[in-house]
């Protein structure tokens, strides 16, 4: 679905482009935040401390164990419930022949079993993790989006407008300005980007 709202902004600040390399260039964009938001997510996942993990699995360990002990106790209306839903044939390691065992104690035994697994693999973790995610890394890591944003723009606004992008600075006041900034900060305002679209900027001109 075309982003309309992206298109408006495009045509604000390259007022003379072409519809079809308006459209073109709001697909490359969307295209490319999606890339962005997919880095962030994989790098958010690796940064996470493993020790946090481990505390995690240990908790889903134990609420499994305390689940298992409601199956136990349940009653024949409850096993015969469980055993009409189906929910039995997705346990091929426990499906055995009606009658040998009930339905609770199967999912009883599942569940067990399960969070054994999980607070083994909790313990492997925890002998595993020798240090912690450094800080320094981490911060570095999330700027992915607006690192890969600036440089699309920049691309778009030598396309769209024919024109060098650059950050201009203004002597006497020592402030950034001009159009490639504008544009800029329009396009994380537009994908909620955080960062600073004049650090941003400078850096997608110093590269090319």
């Amino acid at each position: 679905m075309p982003d309309n709202a992206l298109q408006t902004l495009l045509h604000a600040h390259f007022p003379s482009a072409e519809n079809s390399t308006i459209a073109s260039w709001a697909a490359q964009l969307n295209r490319e935040q999606a890339v962005a938001l997919a880095y962030e997510f994989v790098e958010q996942k690796h940064r996470r401390d493993p020790m946090k993990d481990a505390d995690d699995l240990m908790a889903i360990g134990k609420r499994l164990k305390a689940t298992a002990k409601i199956f136990d106790r349940l009653g024949a209306p409850a096993n015969e419930e469980l055993w009409d839903s189906g929910l039995l044939q997705i346990l091929n390691k426990f499906r055995i022949a009606a009658g040998e065992l009930n339905s609770a104690e199967i999912l009883s035994n599942f569940l067990i079993e399960v969070a054994s697994t999980v607070e083994a693999c909790a313990n492997s973790i925890e002998s595993g993790a020798t240090e912690t995610p450094n800080p320094a890394s981490q911060a570095k890591q999330r700027k992915r989006a607006a690192e890969l944003m600036a440089e699309r723009a920049r691309l778009a606004f030598e396309a769209l407008s024919d024109e060098h992008a650059a950050v201009r600075t203004n002597a006497l006041k020592g402030e950034a300005y001009g159009p490639f900034l504008d544009f800029v900060a329009a396009i994380f305002h537009h994908f909620s980007i955080s960062g600073s679209p004049e650090a941003w900027a400078r850096k997608a001109t110093r590269n090319n």
